[in-house]
């Protein structure tokens, strides 16, 4: 008897699942009375750009209405301008069997290819489907350039910032390095370098998993909390690690350099500090990003944070003794 364990029948698997999900998705958003689309765009490990297509709707299941929000998809780009990502979506919406006719709602992020008035992929596919006229900005997406030019805004922290992303880069990108890494943290116990925080919507809490030691995300500084509480978890044996490195390794000037930054007594009050305010902007922006987020509980919660930052501005003197 076969087992069916071949990569061609293993994808055969993969793609029959993904038929009969996509094909009930669209069947329970079809009897809804309108829908909204969002979709971003982002490079793969091999450098091809993706763009992620996702829905979201409401249906009522035994008398009771839920808002559910759908990923239908990975979609191949040729090209990244508005006019391919634009058709892209609208066909393969048709393809899919979404009826257009309820389309109500655009949700993309800020870029001008995205959101341009003039020819931007919210103002075509409006053009074409003149209901859809409705257009989110990702609040998420609105929180990290708050963060971003808040954080750019300081020097201390941009300097600090770019010398992570560059010593995050110079561990991970070689694997002799990383190895030494692993070797490293396995005196602890620990193979693994990071914690990531990740949001378990059934708890409400942050579990723990261990990845290993990722480079700094362009945009998304709230999740750069992650790294900086590995950091500083594990200050001791960052400076292990550099030390091997400056030892066994070609690089060993880079390893030096990157030791006695993070020996410098400015840079440690930077990261603790850094990352004790972005460690209250996490919450929120995973909530943003929840599919069973409404408008008034990101309301709820934004007000709350503001309120946390104005109280810690109040009594600064406090906060900085409490991080010693």
């Amino acid at each position: 008897m076969g087992k069916y364990l071949s990569p061609l029948a293993q994808n055969e698997f993969i793609h029959c699942c993904e038929l009969e999900i996509r094909s009930k998705i669209v069947s329970r958003c079809n009897q809804s009375n309108f829908f909204s689309v969002m979709a971003d765009e982002c490079a793969d490990c091999s450098n091809q750009a993706q763009l992620s297509i996702c829905i979201r709707y409401c249906y009522t299941e035994n008398d009771a209405w839920y808002v559910t929000e759908d990923f239908c998809g990975f979609v191949e780009l040729v090209k990244t301008n508005a006019e391919t990502i634009s058709t892209c979506i609208l066909n393969k919406l048709r393809e899919w069997g979404f009826d257009l006719t309820r389309l109500r709602g655009q949700g993309y992020d800020g870029c001008s290819t995205m959101t341009g008035e003039v020819s931007g992929v919210k103002t075509r596919i409006t053009q074409e489907l003149s209901n859809a006229k409705y257009f989110v900005h990702c609040r998420s997406h609105c929180l990290n350039l708050v963060v971003v030019n808040s954080c750019q805004s300081v020097a201390v922290v941009r300097n600090f910032m770019a010398i992570l992303g560059k010593i995050t880069w110079f561990i991970s990108a070689s694997s002799k390095r990383k190895n030494i890494m692993k070797s490293v943290m396995k005196d602890e116990g620990q193979i693994a370098i990071q914690f990531d925080l990740m949001y378990d919507q059934e708890e409400g809490l942050f579990s723990q998993e261990k990845r290993l030691l990722p480079t700094l995300a362009e945009t998304r500084w709230t999740s750069r909390t992650d790294t900086l509480t590995w950091l500083l978890k594990h200050y001791d044996k960052v400076l292990d690690i550099l030390d091997e490195i400056q030892n066994q390794t070609v690089g060993n000037s880079d390893a030096t350099s990157y030791k006695m930054t993070l020996l410098n007594f400015e840079i440690l009050v930077v990261a603790v500090v850094t990352q004790f305010l972005l460690g209250y902007l996490r919450p929120l922006s995973i909530e943003l990003q929840s599919e069973n987020c409404d408008l008034v509980e990101a309301h709820v919660q934004a007000r709350s944070l503001a309120a946390s930052f104005l109280e810690i501005r109040e009594h600064a003197e406090e906060a900085f003794d409490g991080l010693l």
